[in-house]
């Protein structure tokens, strides 16, 4: 997920355009960099200052003048250049991440020895920029202002647990989790998958227990954040009705007794 509003099919290709380009020039690249590991609320910019970072685990929210404009994730380079000015942008995470540093004399030696790579850089250069202008476009209206909290999971960890009060939907950014009844395993959620939902809408304690298989990364919403990302991303009540709607074919077909 890029971005917490609606956002055409363009932008999607392009994110995967610069998310494959990412990981082939950090393959490609003569140095392993340097590895740094930040504590949740550090702003990537205060301690980065030059170069270009990989984020090896974890999720920044990126802000241009207090907006929150996109989302950068496990896997995604970032050209901090081509960023924005500190005095302008914030890059921070939720929760604790690790990252990786290429300075600028590391990327200059690389084409050095490796020309036929700088053709890789500048194309995914200009991607990045041009999805960060059209994003930056999209929240110009005044009445924008997503913020949401992302939580990470170890794998194990419970997020919800059978019979709690039900605050919070949730929705998987990064991950795979399993849900049971009493202890049986009745299903998975994948990335991309919102759940919890409802128990949120019934207001009724939680149904089932779910529990990060791998490392997790969760967006969680109460009912305002709720009501603004549908406002914002018409598309997540869309991926509510498809899993409301599977659930009670599983669910009648269990009825009938069919597998």
């Amino acid at each position: 997920m890029i971005a917490y509003i609606e956002v055409p099919p363009s932008v999607d290709l392009l994110d995967k355009e610069a998310k494959a380009l990412g990981n082939a020039i950090i393959k490609s690249l003569s140095t392993a960099g340097t590895p740094m590991k930040l504590d949740r609320d550090t702003d990537l910019f205060s301690c980065v200052t030059d170069g270009w970072v990989s984020i090896d685990k974890g999720i920044f929210n990126y802000y241009h003048r207090n907006k929150m404009v996109r989302l950068y994730e496990t896997g995604d380079l970032l050209p901090l250049t081509s960023l924005g000015s500190a005095s302008e942008c914030r890059c921070v995470s939720d929760f604790g991440t690790a990252i990786r540093i290429f300075g600028s004399q590391e990327i200059a030696d690389h084409l050095a020895a490796h020309p036929g790579d700088i053709v890789h850089f500048l194309r995914y250069t200009a991607v990045q920029s041009t999805l960060m202008h059209i994003l930056c476009a999209s929240y110009s209206s005044d009445d924008l202002h997503p913020d949401f909290t992302i939580r990470a999971f170890d794998p194990g960890t419970i997020i919800i647990a059978e019979g709690a009060p039900a605050l919070e939907i949730y929705q998987m950014i990064q991950g795979i989790a399993v849900v049971t009844v009493k202890n049986v395993e009745v299903g998975m959620v994948e990335s991309g998958e919102v759940f919890g939902e409802i128990s949120f809408f019934t207001e009724s304690a939680r149904s089932a227990t779910v529990t990060a298989k791998t490392e997790c990364s969760v967006q969680v919403m109460r009912k305002d954040e709720f009501l603004s990302l549908a406002k914002l991303k018409p598309s997540v009540n869309l991926a509510i009705s498809k899993t409301l709607s599977q659930r009670l074919v599983e669910t009648n077909k269990k009825i009938a007794g069919q597998p």
